[in-house]
């Protein structure tokens, strides 16, 4: 949680100024964290403007592609990035330029939008869909929403997502679907989603 707080943090883990000033009185581990965990969601509470920059970097980190522009990640080790073709772009000066410039931050933000926007619509699908699809739907979206919430509260990672990248997908899908279909979902037999 320091590590992505402070008046300098970007709220990525590659912050190189981060941390909340504390006044840590106990030697025990266990009540020293409990003291820090404190004085960062105060220090939240009393820098709202810092806590809502930090934020929106974080959930913008939290739902950044695996490259690019807008990343702040660590999943080095990830095997996508060995096939990934922006990775092999970006080792050519043209490439760096072109990734890394305002086509590259665009189509990222982009990519970040249409990613969320599907998901949502895909949530929303599923709750006007009632019945055991709008709970399948609201489950989905607690867990994703919880471990974005987590972020916010924690540091902005790509990695973060991982956990939760079933019940994303399962949403994007559901929503492109109903989007390939022209907005309407496909209905067989009353409220069941086919």
């Amino acid at each position: 949680m320091d590590i992505g707080a402070g008046n300098l943090a970007t709220g990525g883990y590659d912050s190189k100024e981060h941390g909340v000033n504390c006044n840590i009185t106990s030697s025990d581990v266990a009540k020293a964290d409990s003291q820090r965990v404190a004085c960062v969601l105060k220090w939240y509470v009393s820098n709202p403007n810092s806590a809502v920059k930090l934020f929106y970097n974080k959930s913008i980190y939290f739902w950044s592609p695996w490259s690019g522009p807008v990343l702040s990640g660590t999943m080095g080790f990830n095997p996508w990035l060995k096939i990934n073709p922006i990775t092999k772009i970006i080792k050519t000066p043209e490439g760096a330029a072109l990734i890394g410039g305002t086509f590259g931050k665009l189509f990222a933000y982009f990519w970040i939008l249409c990613g969320l926007g599907l998901l949502f619509y895909g949530f929303s699908i599923l709750w006007r869909a009632k019945g055991t699809e709008r709970l399948i739907g609201l489950f989905a979206l607690i867990i994703i929403g919880s471990s974005w919430a987590i972020t916010l509260i924690s540091i902005g990672d790509h990695r973060f997502r991982l956990p939760v990248m079933g019940m994303s997908l399962f949403l994007q899908a559901i929503g492109f679907k109903t989007l390939v279909r022209g907005g309407k979902p496909a209905m067989v037999d009353g409220p069941t989603l086919r």
